[in-house]
């Protein structure tokens, strides 16, 4: 099976992850190291920021934080970046720093990630110190047809301070792994519609939707909620409109609403703030690249979740792309 849902173990935070050291995935070496999330400093009713720490295992690639846009049209406002280390900045790359902890950061501007079996920890300058409560289990992706790339994503929930401030949160932190005999690049894998869903329900269980496509219409499809089996299907079928993004000149689109089908399940995408890339300022340079957060629930009937995240990015999604998959473009 390409996904498992599992809990994580320490070995498996290493460089060379004991779950992916076998044939099928190349046994891998790192790759990338990706810290993101939503944090709610005024409530889970209004509009959340978003924090990314994106990281090769010896250096960053970037940091930042921002308030996605006004409507699923609009781009970011950026509110942390100057202030947070970039790429440029010395960094005490990924490794495992005493006997039961892994972890990357730097000293100026100060940063620090620590992941431990149970738990984690992420630091940024003066903008977020937090506690990182992960869900009981991690998703591991073997490689498979639709990104050969395998990858550990583990769903947390964030709590501590923002600016001196309480709050709370919901994101991921993701370990990518490559095969070790390749070299391979980021951008290889740069045509896809990838939508990650998380949440914690009303009643207080754990959900999870993860949908993956690239544009050869070839997807996997992953959906979990606390005390269910989790579900696994490479049958993954989206419903969307695709809007042309007004500010772009090379047909670079993006949906507000989506709903996708898979092993039984459909899940529900309610696009409401845009955003450009995931720097603290929008890249509007980066052509085919679309964003959206939202709202989501699983099923024909809505709910709302306590805390939630939605993650839908989108790579190479001009015009003539989507309309070669089907789908309709205004």
């Amino acid at each position: 099976m390409a996904i498992e849902l599992k809990k994580i173990v320490l070995e498996d935070l290493d460089r060379k992850s004991q779950a992916f050291d076998n044939e099928i995935d190349g046994h891998g070496k790192l790759s990338l190291v990706d810290m993101y999330g939503v944090l709610f400093p005024n409530g889970t009713d209004k509009k959340p920021i978003w924090f990314t720490r994106h990281s090769n295992p010896d250096s960053y690639r970037f940091g930042g934080i921002f308030e996605p846009g006004d409507d699923y049209l609009s781009v970011q406002k950026p509110l942390h970046m100057e202030d947070l280390a970039q790429k440029e900045t010395l960094v005490d790359g990924y490794k495992k720093v005493s006997k039961d902890v892994y972890g990357i950061g730097s000293e100026q501007p100060f940063s620090q990630y620590r992941f431990y079996e149970d738990h984690a920890t992420y630091k940024e300058a003066n903008a977020f110190d937090l506690n990182v409560e992960y869900f009981p289990y991690a998703i591991y992706k073997h490689a498979d047809h639709s990104t050969f790339l395998s990858q550990i994503t583990q769903c947390s929930l964030f709590s501590g301070t923002y600016e001196g401030k309480p709050v709370r949160g919901i994101g991921n932190f993701e370990l990518m792994f490559v095969p070790q005999k390749e070299q391979r690049e980021l951008n290889d894998y740069a045509a896809y519609i990838y939508s990650n869903c998380t949440g914690v329900r009303e009643d207080g269980r754990k959900e999870i939707a993860m949908i993956y496509m690239n544009l050869n219409d070839q997807a996997t499809g992953f959906y979990w909620l606390e005390g269910e089996e989790p579900i696994f299907s490479e049958e993954v079928k989206m419903e969307a409109e695709w809007i042309r993004l007004p500010y772009m000149k090379d047909h670079t689109c993006i949906y507000k609403d989506a709903i996708w089908h898979f092993g039984g399940k459909e899940i529900h995408f309610i696009g409401q703030w845009g955003y450009k890339g995931l720097t603290a300022y929008p890249r509007i340079e980066l052509g085919g690249q679309s964003q959206v957060l939202g709202t989501w629930y699983e099923g024909k009937k809505p709910y709302k979740h306590d805390v939630y995240m939605t993650f839908n990015e989108n790579m190479q999604v001009i015009d003539k792309n989507l309309e070669k998959m089907g789908f309709k473009v205004r």
